[in-house]
């Protein structure tokens, strides 16, 4: 077997991998290079190996000429953390209505449970014509309580002490808020 030196792309095809993840290979190729006792994975972002081989060498070479920080800003910028919105009741429910499997009368009775949970602990009126389903009055109460700040996931005990007094048997209520928030959904969200 010939051995190429690591400026050889040829050195890079047999050295580049594809990571498994959740028990699939992922479709990228990566490399990884360990220089001056420190040792580093670089996602290549490309499904052709001779062109992660080619770029696994570029990284290599940047290594030796510039350095680690160098070569670690221009192959493996780090995303700018911007800070994140506080989620809100609407982003909760569009999140799951694009990402959950549930009927379409399931789901809404499920969001009504958690529109209303949140606007009683958000003290938000609506009246009698949020009642009105094709109503304005309907509509205003829905874009508040959607508005309003995700208050996690609400206990029976924090809606007890907002002085909500259910109409709905408090079973009920609760079944339909923990359909809605289970783990698998919440985590879209964090």
């Amino acid at each position: 077997m010939k051995s190429f030196g690591k400026t050889d792309v040829r050195y890079w095809t047999e050295r580049v991998f594809r990571r498994k993840r959740d028990g699939s290979e992922d479709t990228q190729w990566t490399v990884q290079i360990q220089y001056l006792d420190r040792r580093e994975q670089f996602p290549l972002g490309t499904p052709n190996k001779a062109a992660a081989a080619a770029k696994a060498r570029d990284i290599y070479v940047s290594l030796h000429g510039r350095g680690w920080e160098e070569t670690l800003a221009l192959y493996k910028p780090k995303a700018e953390e911007s800070k994140p919105e506080k989620s809100t009741v609407g982003d909760l429910i569009r999140e799951v209505a694009a990402n959950a499997n549930y009927r379409v009368t399931t789901f809404a009775v499920y969001c009504g449970a958690l529109r209303r949970i949140s606007a009683d602990i958000a003290k938000i009126k609506g009246g009698s014509a949020r009642f009105a389903p094709n109503g304005t009055g309907n509509k205003e109460w829905r874009e508040s309580v959607d508005a309003t700040p995700f208050p996690g996931v609400p206990t029976w005990s924090s809606l007890r002490s907002t002085g909500m007094r259910p109409t709905v048997p408090r079973v009920s209520v609760t079944k339909r808020r923990r359909s809605l928030m289970r783990p698998d959904n919440v985590m879209r969200m964090q």
